[in-house]
């Protein structure tokens, strides 16, 4: 069951950290309508939305590890995996080319939730 909820926090953080990403590129004035272009400017926002989902992911691991008190770094890592199986299952439903992204992602944002957890174990 903990694994569960572990993907649920993952999830809700990716969202919310997403969310913040998008109000902190309007406020810096990063148009994101260029991540649409094919040129170099482009890079911009999509590392700084990109930055904001994988920062999801040791935060996540962290309160997880810490709420389940648990002593290894399973269940938030497993957690990890559930949230980001549905998210590469939403996005082969909306925008399959970025599957391959997701994926490619995947094993960093894994060990960003094993390294959080790290640091939230129990004693």
């Amino acid at each position: 069951h903990w694994i569960v909820l572990a993907a649920l926090v993952t999830l809700g953080l990716m969202i919310t950290l997403l969310v913040g990403s998008v109000f902190l590129g309007h406020r810096l004035g990063i148009d994101f309508a260029l991540a649409e272009q094919g040129d170099f400017r482009a890079t911009v926002p999509l590392a700084l939305l990109g930055t904001g989902v994988l920062v999801a992911f040791p935060v996540a691991g962290f309160l997880v590890a810490r709420a389940t008190g648990t002593t290894s770094v399973l269940e938030p890592a497993l957690g990890a995996l559930v949230a980001i199986a549905l998210t590469v299952a939403g996005l082969s439903l909306t925008a399959p080319i970025t599957v391959v992204f997701a994926l490619a992602a995947a094993p960093v944002a894994l060990a960003l939730a094993c390294g959080g957890a790290w640091l939230g174990l129990a004693s």
